[in-house]
């Protein structure tokens, strides 16, 4: 008897030991994650992705296409996303603890938001979570408990599993998605130097009052940003040197009109536009799976924002084009891009256009305002100042910046006086 009553004492000490082992790590855990959710908040996420990993945060905004859930006019195609960059953007915003979460502030970057309403609602969410860190921690903790016991998070399984109840699984993915991205704008609004709450103002640009405000506007992934401000009532012509920095504003413009619409927040003092549908042709390169040429991709891309612009929509369009038909000869080039350029003089549209062909500058003036970058060339530098100035270019880099590499004297001096003598004779010398 006194040997059953051992044994029977030393289990109950066992079990209990490894309840308290149970409760001890289970109450470690818990610092540990309170810690990580701490140190995440208001920093760069640095989270690594594999491939597959990261081609699945896509899977909630497909799906919603796929199903119908948004407009397919509304979200922000492939090439404009890819010209943005904003994987990398995404990337820095995503501090979700869960594939809900992530997957449902990828597609909420994906497809920007008409209703003020709702982008208020996103507001007041993430300044409530930014002022209140307790209820934050809590909301994250709890959030992170029930995921893990129902782990809802493979959402394609989930919709075909549920088949027609696919309705309820995006109902309680959209909520459960959207508190935790509001969680993910209150910290990165804490990331960035400065934010404005953007002003929407519901006008076309056929009406002669439309225009695009933002001052000190900057590029979120650039570390040291030039800020730059424009109040453009009117299309828009840059010009400027190489690497001057056109390429740049153009895509600091983009991205603030983006995530002003998606999570109620610029990257700059103030913002103050229409609701815009989106679209840009930037980053190029050729479609050797489809073998186009690069001209081919570019036109074609050209092409899809020339018919966007038909579409019926109160939504006037804003889009962004860099180095227009930069893919064919200078003849035909200046042809057709100002050909291009001025059909969409009169359309609901805002144009942002880069070029170097100082032509366009003349061809266009009648319907774009003219503005460009500029730089300092000494004998051994190029320095540039990436601030916005009235105006066409005046200056021009390219062969200048062959003597900064290293070029031979004479090729430098024998381009300076083929390139001098077409601007005074409009013929090239033999």
């Amino acid at each position: 008897m006194n040997y059953d009553i051992k044994i029977i004492v030393f289990f109950i000490i066992v079990i209990c030991v490894a309840v308290y082992i149970m409760i001890d790590n289970n109450k470690k855990a818990q610092i540990r994650m309170i810690n990580k959710i701490k140190k995440s908040y208001g920093k760069r996420s640095s989270r690594k992705y594999s491939y597959d990993e990261f081609e699945m945060i896509s899977h909630y905004y497909e799906d919603s296409i796929e199903y119908g859930i948004i407009d397919t006019d509304d979200f922000i195609d492939d090439i404009t996303w890819n010209d943005l960059n904003m994987d990398a953007v995404f990337k820095d915003m995503n501090i979700c603890n869960s594939s809900v979460g992530q997957e449902y502030l990828y597609r909420m970057l994906r497809v920007p938001c008409n209703d003020l309403n709702k982008l208020k609602e996103t507001d007041r969410l993430a300044s409530y979570f930014d002022n209140n860190e307790k209820q934050r921690l809590e909301m994250i903790l709890e959030y992170v408990r029930m995921l893990t016991h129902a782990d809802l998070i493979k959402f394609n399984n989930m919709v075909k599993l549920l088949g027609k109840k696919q309705d309820v699984v995006f109902k309680l993915f959209d909520i459960l998605g959207f508190i935790e991205s509001c969680i993910c704008v209150a910290s990165y609004r804490n990331v960035l130097p400065y934010y404005s709450k953007p002003e929407f103002v519901n006008t076309s640009v056929s009406n002669s009052n439309a225009r695009l405000i933002v001052k000190e506007a900057f590029h979120p992934l650039i570390e040291k940003p030039v800020a730059n401000s424009i109040n453009a009532d009117k299309h828009v012509l840059l010009t400027g040197s190489n690497a001057s920095g056109k390429s740049t504003f153009l895509k600091t413009i983009a991205i603030n009109a983006l995530l002003s619409q998606a999570i109620y927040t610029s990257v700059s003092k103030e913002y103050k536009a229409s609701f815009f549908r989106i679209y840009s042709s930037m980053s190029l390169k050729d479609d050797l799976s489809s073998n186009n040429s690069y001209y081919i991709v570019e036109i074609k891309s050209l092409k899809r924002i020339l018919d966007s612009t038909e579409k019926k929509d109160s939504k006037p369009v804003l889009c962004f084009v860099d180095e227009v038909l930069r893919g064919t000869n200078t003849v035909e080039r200046i042809a057709a891009s100002s050909e291009i350029l001025k059909s969409l003089r009169y359309k609901n549209v805002l144009v942002f256009a880069a070029t170097h062909d100082i032509e366009l500058t003349t061809l266009l003036e009648k319907y774009y305002d003219n503005y460009h970058f500029e730089e300092q060339v000494t004998d051994n530098d190029v320095k540039f100042n990436f601030k916005l100035f009235k105006g066409p270019a005046t200056t021009r880099n390219a062969i200048k910046l062959l003597n900064v590499i290293g070029y031979d004297k004479e090729i430098i001096d024998n381009a300076e006086r083929r390139a001098n003598y077409f601007i005074e004779h409009g013929v090239w010398n033999c």
